[in-house]
């Protein structure tokens, strides 16, 4: 079997397995949440929302580092330099947890102080159930530089094998705990935040030994490099890289989720909640790019010919979710009616979500160029189109609302679908060379 062969069994397989694990998670989620809103009633799960609410956003800090351990890894797969990539990155994730934890701790204090004037029993609830999450998060945030250190080298199937063994597990042991224990906010978190812990130690650990097994075991990973007392030469750029690439994350982040904010502010609250349903379903589809994201990337940053495999990427973007959105576009009330069961609600949403579903067809088009960009250490580029994303999708928001109400949203959500798609037309043609991103090949 020839190389490119080869990589394309290994791509496919591993987007098989992501799609796995997406379904698996969404199938969870439809299963569950009903039954923990159910027992937890509503003040407990308000405090679960609230909680999974901030780990959410937490959580999006990772766009700027997942791209950078993917692409790095991938390059240093058949070097000695594995181990001290993976420590750089480990070192990193710890360092963005210890930063993240103290300024959500400084924010909650003096939220707590200046909105409640104290202690009260439901704040030093929500302060318990905070600080429970906050492990949560350290330790699932800290989990995720074994998991990059996997996709990074293909291996998106035993990633996800993991992944989905322990979030069972979680869910399992939470259902038995609000109904067996106490139905309450704590319980129901600390499940999740004690097999958390198990998963880092256990994924970590396993880390090491595969790092032991292929490279010299001076050089194992523990929490340090055990090379006569000495720690890995810093990279100069690596930092650097990685606040370039936070901004972009922030950019994208804020872009997603800007015309809920401003749509929150000005549309009445039952208009608000139709929108809010219909940019859901859009934003999960739009998600759908993960899995192709993880399974090319690192054979894009690895490869001598990217763009080669920029293509492939491409074809299989356009077929998993540009194809099925201008699908669904075509019927977009049955959509919102096979979904939400809701015929007044499908009758009102459906202009909107046709017109969000082409704009994510087109932006779907963008994803391979990102990826070409992160291989080829383009944050400036990067940075270029989301702000003017974000611009775009602020000024038509801004300009359309008072004539479109709701439907504006939708026409910022094609608009900036129309721009990145030219961008990725423009970016693919304006360098034509197939050259080997900095560090490979050479």
């Amino acid at each position: 079997m020839t190389n490119a062969a080869t990589s394309n069994v290994r791509a496919l397989v591993n987007l098989a397995s992501g799609y796995s694990n997406v379904a698996l998670m969404a199938l969870i989620t439809l299963l569950v949440t009903p039954i923990y809103v159910r027992v937890l009633g509503s003040f407990e799960w308000a405090t679960v929302a609230l909680c999974m609410t901030l780990q959410g956003v937490l959580f999006s800090i990772d766009l700027a580092i997942a791209p950078m351990m993917l692409r790095d890894v991938a390059r240093a797969e058949h070097s000695r330099e594995l181990t001290r990539v993976v420590l750089r990155f480990l070192r990193l994730y710890v360092g963005v947890v210890v930063a993240a934890l103290v300024a959500v701790d400084i924010v909650f204090w003096i939220w707590r102080g200046t909105l409640h004037g104290g202690a009260s029993a439901g704040s030093g609830t929500i302060a318990i159930a905070l600080h429970i999450l906050l492990f949560q998060f350290a330790c699932q945030f800290t989990n995720n530089a074994a998991l990059g250190y996997w996709h990074g080298r293909e291996r998106q199937r035993f990633a996800n094998r993991r992944v989905a063994l322990f979030l069972i597990a979680k869910h399992g042991l939470a259902l038995f705990a609000v109904h067996f224990v106490e139905a309450t906010a704590v319980v129901y978190l600390l499940p999740f935040a004690v097999l958390s812990a198990i998963e880092l130690i256990v994924n970590l650990r396993q880390v090491r030994q595969e790092l032991r097994r292929k490279i010299d075991a001076q050089e194992v990973l523990t929490l340090r490099v055990q090379n006569d007392g000495e720690t890995p030469p810093a990279n100069p750029g690596f930092f650097s890289a990685f606040a370039r690439m936070g901004i972009v994350g922030a950019l994208v982040t804020l872009s997603s989720q800007i015309d809920r904010v401003l749509l929150a502010l000005l549309l009445p609250s039952e208009q608000y909640g139709t929108y809010f349903l219909i940019s859901t379903l859009v934003l999960s589809v739009l998600s759908l790019q993960v899995p192709i994201f993880r399974a090319f990337l690192p054979q894009i940053s690895a490869s001598a010919v990217p763009r080669k495999r920029a293509r492939g990427m491409m074809f299989t973007t356009l077929l998993v979710v540009s194809l099925p959105c201008l699908a669904m576009a075509l019927v977009p009330e049955l959509v919102l009616r096979l979904w939400l069961r809701n015929e007044s609600l499908a009758a009102i949403g459906a202009d909107s979500l046709q017109l969000m579903l082409i704009g994510v067809a087109l932006m779907a088009t963008y994803s391979p160029i990102n990826a070409l960009l992160v291989s080829m250490h383009r944050y400036s580029t990067m940075t270029s189109v989301a702000v003017l994303t974000l611009l775009l999708q602020v000024a038509l928001l801004v300009a359309l609302f008072s004539r479109y109400g709701m439907y504006a949203a939708a026409l910022a959500w094609f608009g900036c679908g129309v721009l990145q798609c030219l961008a990725a037309v423009w970016l693919w043609w304006h360098d034509r060379r197939d050259h080997a991103p900095p560090g490979v090949g050479r």
